[in-house]
């Protein structure tokens, strides 16, 4: 496990670390946190977790497996579950 406060640390945790899941927030400063997607080379499941409702669409666009709204309830992260 890991958590990163930009895109960059979170490209370099996730190539030392190689988890299965990544939950990926679209606000990170400095960069848009869709540029971590572009940028890494690791087959991993990505859960978008974004208070903005407007990346919809560009989630599933890059393949992630979920999106989450925030704020969400413990019931909604379960179901993260279901799909992995």
């Amino acid at each position: 496990m890991g958590e990163a406060d930009s895109v960059d640390f979170a490209i370099e945790t996730i190539e030392r670390n190689r988890p299965d899941v990544v939950f990926l927030d679209i606000q990170t400063p400095g960069k848009f946190g869709f540029e971590l997607v572009n940028r890494i080379n690791l087959q991993l499941k990505i859960i978008i977790v974004t208070a903005f409702d407007e990346y919809a669409d560009r989630t599933f666009e890059v393949n992630a497996l979920d999106y989450l709204l925030k704020p969400f309830n413990p019931e909604r992260l379960a179901k993260v579950n279901e799909l992995m």
